[in-house]
């Protein structure tokens, strides 16, 4: 029997395709990437449905749509088996390495890792359960849900949070040692927590939650809060003494470095990011590449996050001091404030976003770099030809393209076109032309390793007829938040080759950049979509907005009256297509 491939996973967290010289970026971000095209299978135009990580991992990981399943809410939990799953069913080895709190065993993929470190900070657990109840606490404090039903709705995760910190406390405690081997320089380590008072806090939030769900929303929760608020502000002490000693004495020192050159003081006060940096993940994965000496194959999943904000580049607690060779590599001034998006995350005016956008490219080529790093080490193995590596971004970035900063979930280009593509050595090199989406990805890694895709998977290999002979591609999403169907417009998007529909039912107040009503883009004639062409009849529209209708009528929590206000003519077929499906 052909022994099976192993498989890198390499995914990168808010990576546009058009900064990146795959995809004709004039200024050198990807080099590592171009060279490896020369092998790869690549996706010339690859979508996430949803432009947001929480939703976009849920497409890439579990091959289903982000609004199926009743939403995004809880991740991989009621899908179909994850890729994950489906490997380790299959006798490989699972490895995840996971800078991402919506990707493991809290939200329903712990199952497909036989190996799984969770790189994140347990106050990301708490903003991970404020995203899953955010809207449906702002529909209470507007009035439009009573207190009572708010707090049902909210319970699951508010319980869940409480859960999840215990097991991630005790999971932190266990892996003390690794952590420091391997993650010296992280937040992660630095954070100084005593895992044993944090847990004390949680619990005596969870008695007091247990008591009287309604009072401790009232008394805890009577705004939105963010992720270092709430019960994150009550543990911001649960520090061990040697870590509080060190910080103060680093911020008396900061202080005098702030009178002399505030920019300096302000990268220094952010030495430990809040993600483990790619250098380390780049080592940590290396390690377990070579290292590995099972009869079963490898699949190991890396996630990065240095092109999420504030964009970074450079290696450690000193990555400031690198930021500069990465802003000249690519074509830009070495003297730019590369601690800017921590104090600015929206940019103040033009220069600043010039600003972001240059630590921007400085953060994709350092990442690329480290993405080299891996590639290479497979290679150095000599088991380049039986090892599939694939890269992918999981949604894009907006950097004040269309007046924000970040991926604020609108379907512009920017956004959701990622890199996409497949590499094996000997293999060569072919560009795929048709629309791939992220729900393609599980697929045709299932394809390359000969395994049979879950049943319930809904995209296709990318190389299959199924995907060049799409027409068109349909995105669907909330305008962030969770996912409360009763009380919040649903945004669609399609996409064909030349043109893209953005339609939402209304606008949600949140929204301040979407028109009033939806707007249609010429991709080929108009790429930085700035001319909205809608207009009722448009002959280019019709096609796009019958197949946004067909998917509305498709959501079992949209009554048919729904569909007819939003629809109007289009409403019955669409309606009577989904009652066949």
């Amino acid at each position: 029997m052909t022994r099976r491939p192993h498989v890198v996973l390499l995914t990168v967290d808010a990576l546009r395709a058009d900064r990146t010289n795959l995809y004709g970026y004039d200024r050198p971000t990807t080099p590592n990437l171009v060279r490896f095209a020369d092998e790869s299978l690549v996706c010339e135009t690859a979508l996430s449905l949803a432009p947001f990580t929480q939703s976009a991992c849920v497409q890439l990981f579990t091959s289903t749509r982000p609004l199926g399943y009743g939403g995004y809410d809880g991740g991989a939990i009621g899908r179909p088996p994850t890729l994950f799953d489906r490997f380790r069913a299959e006798g490989y080895h699972t490895v995840g390495l996971s800078t991402l709190h919506w990707v493991n065993r809290f939200f329903g993929y712990g199952a497909g890792f036989e190996e799984e470190e969770l790189l994140f900070t347990p106050n990301t657990l708490v903003g991970v359960a404020i995203a899953a109840f955010r809207s449906t606490l702002k529909a209470q404090l507007d009035g439009a849900l009573s207190p009572q039903e708010a707090a049902t709705l909210m319970a699951p995760w508010i319980g869940k949070l409480f859960r999840d910190i215990d097991e991630y406390a005790c999971i932190r405690t266990e892996r003390r040692i690794a952590d420091r081997a391997h993650y010296p320089d992280s937040n992660l380590v630095n954070a100084g927590y005593d895992y044993d008072a944090l847990r004390r806090v949680a619990a005596r939030h969870r008695e007091e939650f247990e008591a009287d769900a309604v009072g401790y929303i009232a008394s805890h929760l009577n705004r939105v809060p963010r992720a270092h608020e709430w019960l994150a502000a009550d543990w911001h002490r649960c520090r061990t003494p040697w870590k509080l000693a060190c910080e103060a004495a680093f911020r008396a020192a900061n202080r005098a470095v702030a009178a002399m050159a505030p920019q300096l003081a302000a990268a220094r006060q952010n030495r430990f990011r809040h993600y483990v940096d790619a250098s380390a993940l780049a080592d940590r994965a290396i390690g377990i590449i070579r290292d590995h000496r099972d009869d079963r194959p490898l699949f190991l999943w890396v996630h990065f996050m240095d092109t999420h904000n504030p964009f970074t580049s450079g290696r450690g607690r000193r990555w400031y001091r690198e930021a500069p060779d990465y802003l000249e590599a690519v074509g830009h001034p070495r003297d730019l404030d590369v601690a800017l998006h921590f104090a600015d995350e929206r940019p103040r005016d033009a220069k600043s976003q010039r600003v972001l956008s240059a630590l921007y490219d400085g953060a994709v080529r350092w990442t690329d770099e480290q993405l080299g790093r891996i590639v290479a080490a497979v290679d150095a193995t000599g088991r380049g030809a039986d090892t599939v590596v694939a890269i992918s971004g999981d949604h894009g970035e907006e950097i004040g393209d269309h007046g924000d900063v970040g991926h604020y979930f609108l379907f512009y280009e920017h956004s959701v076109r990622v890199p996409m593509l497949f590499r094996r050595r000997g293999q060569a090199g072919r560009r795929i032309e048709g629309l791939v989406t992220s729900l393609d990805l599980a697929p045709t890694l299932a394809e390359a390793a000969g395994i049979a895709p879950a049943p319930g998977w809904e995209g296709a290999p990318v190389a299959s007829a199924a995907v060049a002979a799409r027409p068109h591609v349909v995105m669907e999403t909330f305008y962030g938040g969770n996912c409360l169907f009763a009380h919040r417009p649903i945004y669609l998007g399609v996409r064909s080759r030349r043109h893209k529909l953005m339609w939402h039912e209304w606008r949600d107040p949140a929204d301040h950049f979407s028109p009033d009503g939806p707007a249609l883009y010429d991709i080929v004639a108009d790429p930085t979509e700035r001319t909205n062409l809608y207009r009722e009849g448009h002959p280019d529209a019709a096609p796009l907005l019958a197949a946004a209708a067909r998917r509305f009528a498709e959501f079992p929590e949209i009554d048919a009256a729904r569909v007819r206000r939003a629809f109007g003519a289009l409403a019955e077929p669409a309606l009577a297509k989904a009652a066949i499906r």
